[in-house]
């Protein structure tokens, strides 16, 4: 039996590489993403994140997970462009938008919008 990650060898002796993973535990998730493994639910519940059932668990695809990062990607220096990247799928910001996001705490969109 071979760890995750390292190649394996046939039955016949030759060596195949190692395989891809194609999903990942939400925990696992977080760590790529680095962020907490509850973000992730709450991404995931929210549908920033897609992910599939498999055996009565919820595993999430790599693709979406890379495809977020492409999409919150923020290029430039527009401070408000920062900050409504980050806030996007989290909800809104409190504070005044001229304070920054280091002044304000990320809240749960409300149901009116």
């Amino acid at each position: 039996m071979c760890r995750r990650g390292e190649a394996r060898e046939s039955r016949a002796g030759e060596s195949h590489p190692p395989v891809e993973r194609l999903l990942y535990r939400p925990g696992e998730a977080a760590e790529a993403l680095g962020v907490s493994r509850s973000q992730v639910y709450v991404l995931m519940n929210r549908g920033a994140i897609p992910w599939v059932v498999l055996g009565g668990v919820r595993r999430v695809p790599v693709e979406p997970l890379l495809e977020l990062i492409r999409t919150k990607t923020v290029e430039g220096t527009r401070r408000g462009a920062v900050r409504e990247s980050i806030s996007a799928p989290f909800g809104r910001t409190t504070g005044r938008a001229r304070d920054g996001l280091e002044h304000g705490a990320i809240v749960p969109k409300s149901a009116g919008g």
